[in-house]
């Protein structure tokens, strides 16, 4: 099943409650059918980059907002359940608008051959590396030392520890 992360803006003056029924329904439908979530979090009130028009006014007569509460769901489910989900939430009046993505797992986008610039790859393994490179290029360098030829210069393998330098 796909990853999907649904991210929310609903009005600012929506109540808990009622954002809290709205993900209880969702996460009933995403376990129902077979899905797993992974979060739901709360970002709490934030100012709107334009104004969002909701679908009918308020009770003190307000159609447009400036501010939003945003709420994001991640999930693992079937196409077939997102779109459910995506009905669940057109039918509720306080959610201004709605933004369904398939994220990209950080694993997945971890690219091991290039580490040196890698974010997802901790320190430890890149040190050890290091010291695989410095290993290899002591043997290296003795090989090349002991040779039967003592009057040339050793040649001296390049640094791959030094920012610059390949």
């Amino acid at each position: 099943m796909p990853l999907f992360q649904t991210v929310m803006t609903a009005k600012s003056t929506t109540s808990p409650a009622t954002l809290c029924t709205l993900m209880k329904s969702i996460t009933s439908t995403v376990l129902s059918t077979g899905g797993v979530v992974r979060t739901v979090e709360n970002m709490g009130v934030r100012q709107l980059p334009t104004r969002f028009k909701s679908k009918f006014a308020d009770r003190n007569g307000v159609r447009y907002h400036s501010d939003g509460r945003f709420v994001a769901i991640r999930f693992d489910a079937s196409p077939d359940t997102m779109e459910t989900v995506s009905s669940i939430i057109k039918m509720e009046e306080d959610v201004l608008r709605h933004t369904t993505t398939r994220p990209v797992e950080p694993e997945a986008a971890a690219n091991v051959n290039k580490w040196k610039r890698n974010p997802f790859l901790d320190i430890d393994n890149k040190v050890r590396n290091l010291q695989h490179v410095k290993d290899t290029e002591e043997v290296l360098n003795r090989i090349v030392m002991d040779s039967d030829f003592p009057d040339k210069p050793a040649y001296t393998f390049p640094r791959f520890d030094k920012p610059g330098r390949s």
